[in-house]
């Protein structure tokens, strides 16, 4: 009888045990099961919403990259008004640097520059490479005198030769800047001789005033009505063409057309071929196939729009013409 209570009592005692161990004992590493990925969690949750030092708490948004395109689109369609290095920047800048002592440097420089062959002699007796190499320093030497003035009357002075006469070189020179740089006094300088220097150094000024007057005529004005008319009276725009004033004509209308001929105008100086440039100062008969023909064969596609609303024959004609006349303007200048 006590065998049978005590089997009892031990089988108790077991089941008691096995219920504490999968209770109690489990609890601890439930726990661990349960709360550790909690922990972690909350980790993963802190990490995007602790700002660092000088760093807002909001996520990163791709926003510079897209202020960056419209700016750079922006850039793209409004037109520079900055005079960036054009043909004739590059002319100018070639009419004011000596060119080496060869005869080949001598004649590519006289070539590009437009030197009337009657006064800069490249050849003949007495043309050693010094001597041609003088005469281009003394038109250098104009042209640099013009470019730093600043006064028009001033420089039309120096563009203006003096009579063959001692009183009237000795004159010239003073009021020119050229004192140095012309010789009046000494063997062999005779009145024909010194006419020649100030001929060549008057040469040089001529050149320069008329890549500078080109340089200007190439740049856009600024956005004023005052700007506007400078630009006008100083490129001698046509006023019947160039309108500045009247109905409709504000300040975006007028700077559009002046636009207009500073195109031609590059269109111009940009050719080499001088038959191009005499038909780009042609006009075309006022019709549509007239007008296709002539801005296709003349560069200014993309410039002046031959289709759409309010693109009449008589519209694009005149566009046409302020085209042209700039091509004109530059043609003169560039001669």
């Amino acid at each position: 009888m006590a065998v049978p209570i005590i089997g009892i009592l031990i089988a108790i005692v077991v089941g008691a045990l096995l219920i504490w161990f999968f209770t109690m004992g489990d609890k601890p590493e439930s726990k661990k099961k349960t709360q550790a990925p909690k922990k972690e969690a909350s980790k993963k949750a802190e990490i995007p919403i602790t700002p660092r030092k000088g760093e807002s708490n909001k996520p990163a948004t791709p926003v510079t990259p897209k202020k960056d395109e419209s700016k750079k689109k922006e850039l793209q369609e409004t037109p520079d008004k900055t005079l960036k290095p054009n043909e004739a920047q590059k002319k100018l800048q070639n009419l004011l640097t000596q060119p080496g002592e060869t005869q080949k440097d001598h004649d590519n420089w006289a070539s590009s520059n437009g030197m009337p062959a009657g006064l800069l002699k490249l050849r003949g007796a007495g043309r050693t490479a010094d001597v041609v190499a003088h005469d281009i320093s003394l038109v250098i030497a104009g042209a640099r005198a013009c470019v730093d003035l600043k006064d028009g009357s001033a420089q039309e002075a120096m563009c203006t030769m003096p009579e063959e006469t001692q009183k009237a070189h000795d004159a010239w020179v003073h009021a020119n800047g050229a004192d140095g740089t012309i010789k009046l006094r000494g063997a062999g300088r005779t009145a024909e001789v010194i006419h020649r220097e100030i001929e060549l150094f008057s040469l040089g000024a001529q050149k320069a005033t008329a890549q500078k007057k080109l340089q200007n005529l190439l740049t856009q004005p600024g956005e004023t009505q005052k700007d506007h008319d400078n630009w006008a009276s100083s490129n001698g725009m046509p006023a019947g063409l160039l309108k500045l004033r009247g109905a409709g004509r504000t300040a975006d209308v007028v700077a559009h057309d002046i636009s207009l001929v500073i195109a031609g105008a590059r269109a111009c100086v940009d050719l080499k071929d001088g038959s191009n440039q005499e038909a780009m100062c042609i006009m075309p008969e006022e019709t549509q196939k007239a007008h296709d023909a002539w801005v296709h064969a003349n560069g200014a596609d993309g410039t002046i729009k031959l289709r759409g609303v309010g693109r009449t024959a008589e519209v694009v004609h005149r566009e046409i013409e302020l085209f042209s006349v700039g091509a004109q303007k530059a043609k003169e200048l560039k001669q």
